[in-house]
């Protein structure tokens, strides 16, 4: 549903699906769910309370759970990035990158490589932000991802169009 910008679909649903996790104790799942319903926040500009679920899903995650500890800090950085908190947002994106690229995941790789490229973009660092979307873009065309693709390419050209690309 949120690949698809069916945002409200997918918050509800992975709400639905953070509160039956709650009710029966499970965390290892939920802090997964938690941090992409985070990141769903942000897709919604819904910052603030992205990054009370985001602080949640760090509190659930294991420390080997590479979806969760990338996501929430994906979630994070972009929370930080709405702040004006760059340096901070910067950092926790380069550490959602480095442990995505631990992995095969490519769309999670992707999707680091997108959150660093946003987070550069709203640091004026145009071709920095052109180079990590160049990034996530190669990752999401690897996998076969049209649809991530296309919001790439779509970063991409407003980059371009507003000269900092």
């Amino acid at each position: 549903m949120r690949l698809e910008g069916r945002l409200g679909d997918a918050e509800q649903l992975l709400r639905e699906m953070s509160a039956a996790y709650d009710s029966i104790g499970e965390a290892g799942f939920n802090s997964t769910i938690l941090a992409l319903l985070a990141n769903t926040l942000c897709d919604l500009q819904r910052y603030d309370e992205a990054e009370g679920l985001a602080a949640r899903s760090r509190e659930l995650s294991a420390d080997d759970d590479f979806a969760s500890q990338s996501s929430w800090r994906m979630a994070q950085a972009r929370a930080l990035a709405d702040r004006g908190a760059l340096e901070d947002a910067l950092r926790l994106a380069d550490e959602a990158v480095e442990i995505c690229e631990r992995t095969d995941y490519l769309v999670w790789q992707g999707d680091g490589h997108e959150v660093r490229g946003q987070v550069l973009e709203a640091a004026g660092r145009g071709e920095d932000a052109g180079a990590a979307f160049e990034e996530a873009l190669a990752r999401y065309e690897q996998k076969g991802n049209v649809v991530a693709a296309a919001r790439i390419r779509a970063q991409l050209d407003g980059l371009e169009s507003d000269g900092t690309g």
